[in-house]
């Protein structure tokens, strides 16, 4: 009963970031960065983390009150991201080479929140098992997570000069 609390909320944040993902789809920019491999290895790093999590967590879950928490957890990420995705439109990318300047929509309340979505997966699956392996597979999302905040803010930076930095003073990284 357990496990499927937290599939459940694994298939919620799946479906949502889908169903978002699709309906922004558009021909990629051929604006490049220099550090765009380098993103493209950090996502794939956290993907297969977040992949290991949610296989560790689904098999060693057993308390249900903990996967209930769990599921909304991973929900509520799912839900951000998808957010995210859809206010980006298409410039949600792995790549750092933004278009335009988003600000508005749930931008306008924080820089990050596909990152922030993450996050909540990444400890909704740690309470749902928590302990060593988990925790491991949780901390190691974190490195990664800032390791690409900097490179795509440096980016921004680059490309947006003032507006970026008026933009970055006045709204909060991950909403906090």
């Amino acid at each position: 009963m357990s496990t499927l609390f937290v599939l459940g909320g694994v298939g919620v944040a799946i479906l949502l970031e889908s169903l978002a993902s699709a309906s922004s789809r558009t021909p990629r920019s051929l604006t490049s960065h220099p550090n765009d491999a380098t993103l493209r290895m950090l996502a794939l790093a956290a993907s297969l983390l977040l992949l290991s999590a949610t296989i560790y967590a689904a098999l060693q879950t057993v308390e249900v009150s903990l996967a209930v928490v769990s599921a909304g957890l991973i929900a509520v990420g799912g839900w951000l991201r998808a957010t995210a995705m859809r206010n980006l439109g298409a410039q949600f990318r792995t790549e750092a080479g933004a278009e335009r300047l988003v600000t508005t929509g749930i931008h306008a309340l924080m820089r990050h929140p596909s990152e922030l979505g993450l996050i909540c997966w990444t400890v909704g699956l740690f309470v749902a098992a928590p302990g060593l392996i988990a925790g491991a597979l949780a901390g190691a999302q974190l490195p990664l997570l800032l390791a690409r905040l900097r490179i795509e803010e440096t980016a921004l930076a680059d490309r947006f000069g003032d507006r970026w930095r008026h933009y970055a003073n006045e709204t909060p990284r991950l909403g906090v």
